[in-house]
């Protein structure tokens, strides 16, 4: 469980940092693409300012070179065939300068030749500039909201008047193209007064671009107005996901790199186990053992010692004395059957063994027999409660093993409470599909937060305890199809439950 948490909380570290440096990194591409688009708006921007510049600065040029000519009626004609946005040219020729006469004849010569005025008479409009920073031209507009405007200028030989239309005006070959990814709107203001260049459609979701600049001109100071949006299609969707599968992959892979590293620690942890719990198998069990094998030992001897007196009689009892020496070789196959057993679990306490049919009861009766002296020595009576005969599928030695360890760790408990206290019950009981055999003292217990770690190799609760017994216990029951739990035993003292798979009724 303590294993699944810490590898839990790993995940959520690890997510919790892949998201964010996934923000980080899709902050920076979003910034970085729209700074491009920024750059490129602004460079449009330019574009269209200087095209827009040099066009009133040609209208400034047309107007100068038609002043200083002498007006001729076609001498408009080829203006409005190459530039479609001059709707119409008016010349009107200027009187020239006469010399001074005498005072008495000089009222009537100014009345026979009279100036013309520099002016140009158009329909009642709003004058935009009435005073230009030039004196000879100036502005006048007739229906700017539509881009109509007249520029008049008084030269030398002619006051010339350009009727111009926007509307007309032939973009230049450099002008930007429209783009349905970036479009563009272009007004041009004069004072309070707008006119729609190029419209743009209206956007429901974006943020806007603009960017605004006067153009230098002293006859047309005209406030260029640019303007785009951008918007959720300017989203670099692809890098994004394309770093957000980088960033997941990159987790995974660290993920993936951890759970090798944890399971090779793990793979090194439990071979070290396999090593050591040789000699741990062998201080939890030695003393059993070694009392189980002194029984058949002390068995042989007495029957050999018997057969040697058989055979000093004259004539020897040949009956007697054959039974004697059977005994001594049953005896003998059972220390052997111990001896072998014992090599087998010390050298391979984990293996998988044929499972067979065992009766709990023989079992727990045969490990309390092992452990008999020190039931005796501690004053414990062991209880063992058993409301019907239970059969499971285990291996033996294994299963020997396991509950020998369990009660070998009750006793350990029960040594630090005072012997009226010692108490150690073994309950056996069956459910549908397992048999249940449990083991309960009244020791010292588990303390709480040991609990969800007890089963985890070298935690023990013993200063000379190596911490493997309850491990291999749990190990071994795995093996054989069951499980292993630990919990508190009330008022006082642990409790541990075996279950072990359910032996079929035979027929």
């Amino acid at each position: 469980m303590a294993v699944m948490q810490t590898r839990g909380t790993h995940i959520k570290w690890v997510a919790a940092m892949g998201a964010a440096i996934a923000l980080l990194g899709s902050a920076w591409l979003i910034h970085a693409e729209w700074t491009h688009q920024r750059n490129a708006f602004d460079t449009q921007a330019r574009i269209i300012h200087r095209l827009l510049s040099q066009q009133m600065v040609q209208h400034e040029a047309v107007l100068a070179t038609l002043a200083l000519v002498p007006p001729t009626p076609d001498a408009a004609l080829p203006l409005t065939s190459v530039y479609p946005h001059i709707r119409s040219v008016q010349l009107q020729a200027r009187a020239p300068l006469v010399n001074a006469e005498p005072a008495s004849a000089q009222p009537a010569a100014q009345a026979a030749t009279p100036t013309p005025a520099p002016t140009l008479t158009t329909t009642p409009t709003s004058t935009l500039t009435p005073t230009l920073k030039q004196p000879d031209t100036r502005l006048t507009a007739t229906q700017w909201s539509a881009g109509r405007y007249r520029l008049t200028t008084a030269g030398t030989q002619a006051t010339v008047t350009l009727d111009i239309d926007l509307t007309q005006w032939v973009r230049p070959p450099e002008w930007p193209e429209l783009s349905v990814h970036m479009p563009l709107g272009i007004n041009l203001a004069h004072g309070q007064q707008v006119f729609v260049l190029q419209p743009m459609a209206a956007t429901r979701w974006g943020w806007p671009l603009a960017a605004s600049k006067t153009i230098a001109s002293d006859s047309q100071p005209f406030t260029v107005h640019t303007r785009s949006a951008l918007t959720w299609g300017h989203v670099p969707w692809v890098p994004l996901a394309a770093w957000w599968l980088a960033v997941a992959a990159a987790a995974w892979a660290w993920l993936a790199w951890q759970a090798q590293r944890t399971e090779r620690q793990r793979a090194q942890a439990l071979l070290r186990l396999g090593q050591v719990s040789r000699l741990g198998t062998l201080a939890e069990v030695g003393a059993g053992v070694a009392h189980e094998i002194n029984q058949p030992l002390t068995a042989v001897l007495a029957n050999a010692q018997a057969a040697r007196r058989l055979l000093q009689d004259s004539p020897p009892d040949i009956g007697v004395l054959r039974q004697a020496l059977d005994q001594t070789v049953q005896q003998a196959k059972r220390a052997a059957d111990v001896v072998a057993r014992l090599r087998r679990l010390l050298e391979r306490p984990g293996e998988r063994q044929p499972m067979r049919r065992v009766a709990l009861a023989d079992v727990v009766t045969h490990v309390l027999d092992l452990l008999a002296p020190t039931l005796q020595q501690l004053q414990v009576a062991a209880q063992v409660k058993a409301t019907a005969p239970v059969h499971v599928m285990a291996d033996p030695v294994a299963l020997e093993q396991i509950v020998h360890n369990l009660v070998q760790n009750a006793l350990q408990a029960l040594e630090h409470v005072p012997a009226k206290e010692r108490q150690l019950m073994l309950t056996l009981a069956h459910t549908p599909h397992h048999g249940v055999l449990t083991v309960a003292d009244t020791g010292t217990g588990i303390p709480p937060e040991l609990l969800p770690r007890l089963f985890e190799p070298f935690m023990t609760t013993r200063p000379e305890g190596l911490g493997l017994g309850l491990t291999l216990c749990e190990t071994l029951a795995a093996h054989m199809g069951g499980r292993l739990r630990a919990d508190h035993h009330a008022p006082r003292g642990a409790l541990f439950e075996l279950q072990l798979p359910l032996a079929r009724t035979r027929p």
